[in-house]
């Protein structure tokens, strides 16, 4: 289905594309790093720099759309990598950093609770 909605387009226009996109995942990244702390800091500061290395790539692409083949020859490797680390690590940090807050709230929560209680049983 999307095959059909970018048919039309160039080459260099699905380029600039997707470097936008890119540096806007480096840029919402980014800003997910400084907003937090620890390992999941390093874990967005990490697919922030991998979000800004595929934009410059792309905008290489962009300006180069003779030697698209060479350009997908560089990025076959990074693409591995990059599915690894966006897709099946970033979600399970994520699930795993959320469940502990969680826990963590619900704890408290529970702590604030029982006093509650105590002082209405008294």
């Amino acid at each position: 289905m999307l095959a059909l909605f970018f048919s039309g387009w160039s080459l260099q226009a699905i380029a600039a594309l997707n470097a936008i996109l890119a540096w806007f995942a480096a840029c919402v990244h980014g800003w997910a790093a400084f907003s937090t702390s620890g390992h999941i800091r390093k874990m967005f500061l990490g697919i922030a720099g991998l979000a800004f290395f595929y934009s410059l790539a792309y905008w290489w692409l962009f300006l180069f759309p003779d030697r698209s083949g060479e350009w997908s020859d560089f990025l076959r490797p990074f693409g591995i990598f990059t599915w690894v680390i966006a897709w099946a690590i970033e979600p399970v940090v994520l699930v795993h950093y959320l469940k502990r807050r969680a826990d963590n709230i619900i704890s408290k929560a529970q702590v604030e609770a029982d006093r509650v209680k105590e002082r209405l049983d008294e």
